[in-house]
């Protein structure tokens, strides 16, 4: 007799969303459905949602025991029959081509499976464009998401009704771990995994601890991914508290557990004031494989929700335009955090040394940043102006070869943000960028004018891992320096020139090898290390000082 499904029982393995242009299958979506379970499944009373689209299988039908059936509009049922067994649907939606949810819930809205698709999920740039469907990899492995999808290798552009082209069985080792955590009020706390947990482990409540004498209630796993839990608190958080959420023994639904004591901050987010969240760095002329970024910094003592703030920009009337949150869920940035708002996130850090890829936004359709000049400003959620700034590209360096590709970076958090004074190019050494981290500019702590440093002055580079490389360290009290760094012979020759006229930020390093311009070793001994620094007032500083190769001949 056929059941009711549980979860897992049916999964969703094949989505063609965009079927054109086709190359072999019928031009209209579909779903295709498999029963795992080994017994049979009745499909009767159960909800297919679809982003906001609800369809419910009113019709009885039985799925049997390792079948598949192809799900899609009455209108393409005919074309899809050859294929195999078909349920059509009225109401069945066109999937959308760019990612949605898909969930397969029974009559009293229990989760059975869910799947969140994307266009990355094709991992093939022509196939993203059409035609072809997204099959999962594994179905051993349902609850391990995007990495257990990719796009088909079968001729036709998809294999409905029958195993999957991409079938390969799956090793799931990696563990769960936490994404965020915030407060959508004061007695509850929502935390975010990566990963699909095991909710047998994740719904109990000790296994997760807060500090400040918190004690955590109840644990409740959230369909239909169950990668979120809403954790119920014994007291209020304090508004001026960050709380530490540390989780142990969770699991995801493959057995692997969460790392010993992984720990995370949460808290009560709050409104912020003017100058209290402040335009650090923006790239509005990224290099064509680039994209625009806007890095936002938190400077004051409380917790600011991102899903709160909008980032915009004026039009011509000096009218707000363009206001879009800063990030499409809630997401805490803590005092002392670099924010990074970017249309393509992974664009970003591929580009640049991003050293907090959680401070990344999610995609976020940023306002228009023209390359010559342009505003960008950010607002709270009732519409007021939290900063502003109108850049124009000539507060860029001057001795730049070509600003593309090249952040511009406040160096004083505390001074004006309009003064065209508080912005300078970013530093050569960083990689003209300093996304999620203190920028190269900024004016920090640094004591001192033209200070120079090696380590060590003896290295080895023999690739032993011990003293391969030799870093000059610099530090500056203002912006605006550049310098040539260059390796000398000790009768004068120049072995390497380490780089020719960089912009340095305010504090940084290069390295040395130890090999010479041909990229050979030049041979042991001493040698000469020149930095030549220089600014715009004309004032030079020449360091030098002697560094030695050592090492076994060879």
């Amino acid at each position: 007799m056929a059941q009711i499904p549980s979860r897992y029982d049916v999964l969703i393995t094949e989505i063609l969303a965009d079927p054109e242009p086709s190359a072999g299958l019928p031009n209209s979506s579909f779903l295709e459905l498999q029963n795992v379970s080994g017994r049979p499944a009745t499909l009767k009373g159960c909800f297919i949602e679809i982003g906001a689209a609800s369809i419910r299988i009113s019709k009885e039908y039985t799925l049997d025991p390792d079948s598949m059936v192809i799900v899609c509009s009455a209108s393409a049922s005919a074309s899809y029959k050859k294929f195999g067994n078909v349920l059509p649907l009225t109401g069945f939606p066109a999937l959308p081509d760019a990612g949605s949810t898909i969930a397969l819930f029974t009559s009293d809205h229990r989760t059975i499976h869910a799947v969140r698709y994307t266009k990355k999920d094709y991992r093939n740039t022509l196939k993203g464009e059409g035609g072809w469907s997204l099959e999962m990899i594994d179905p051993t492995k349902p609850c391990m998401g995007n990495a257990n999808w990719t796009s088909s290798i079968d001729p036709a552009g998809g294999t409905p009704g029958k195993r999957n082209s991409v079938y390969a069985p799956i090793v799931d080792e990696d563990p769960p771990h936490a994404k965020g955590a915030y407060a959508p009020d004061s007695l509850h706390i929502l935390l975010d995994m990566d990963k699909t947990l095991d909710s047998q482990t994740a719904c109990i409540p000790y296994r997760y601890q807060l500090d400040n004498g918190l004690v955590v209630n109840n644990a409740e796993p959230l369909p239909p991914f169950f990668n979120s839990i809403r954790l119920a608190l014994s007291e209020p958080l304090r508004k001026d508290l960050i709380y530490r959420l540390t989780v142990t023994s969770v699991m995801d639904c493959s057995g692997n557990a969460v790392p010993p004591f992984s720990t995370i901050r949460t808290g009560l987010a709050q409104d912020p004031k003017p100058g209290e969240l402040i335009i650090n760095e923006i790239l509005f002329n990224p290099k064509p494989e680039g994209t625009d970024h806007v890095e936002l910094l938190n400077t004051g003592k409380s917790i600011i929700d991102a899903g709160q703030i909008h980032i915009g920009s004026r039009n011509v009337q000096g009218m707000i335009r363009s206001l879009i949150a800063s990030s499409s869920r809630p997401f805490l940035i803590f005092p002392g955090d670099h924010y990074v708002v970017s249309e393509d996130p992974e664009i970003t850090m591929h580009t640049f040394l991003v050293k907090e890829p959680r401070l990344l936004s999610d995609p976020v359709n940023m306002p228009s940043m023209p390359d010559a000049e342009g505003t960008i400003l950010i607002t709270d959620r009732q519409g007021s102006v939290l900063d502003e700034l109108h850049y124009d590209e000539r507060w860029h360096f001057p001795l730049l070869n070509d600003p593309e590709g090249v952040a511009l970076e406040r160096i004083d958090p505390k001074a004006v943000t309009q003064d065209a004074g508080n912005w300078h190019s970013a530093s050569a050494d960083v990689g003209y960028a300093t996304p999620t981290w203190r920028n190269s500019q900024s004016l920090g702590s640094v004591e001192g004018n033209g200070q120079w440093t090696v380590s060590p002055e003896i290295f080895s580079p023999d690739q032993d891992g011990r003293d391969d490389y030799l870093t000059i360290h610099y530090r500056f009290q203002e912006s605006g320096w550049s310098a040539t760094v260059s390796v000398y012979d000790m009768a004068g020759n120049l072995i390497r020139c380490i780089c020719s006229n960089s912009l340095c930020g305010t504090e940084g390093a290069f390295r040395w090898d130890g090999l010479n311009e041909d990229r050979q070793h030049p041979g042991y001994g001493p040698y000469i290390l020149v930095a030549d620094a220089f600014n715009r007032k004309g004032i030079r500083k020449v360091y030098r000082t002697r560094v030695v190769i050592a090492g076994m001949g060879r």
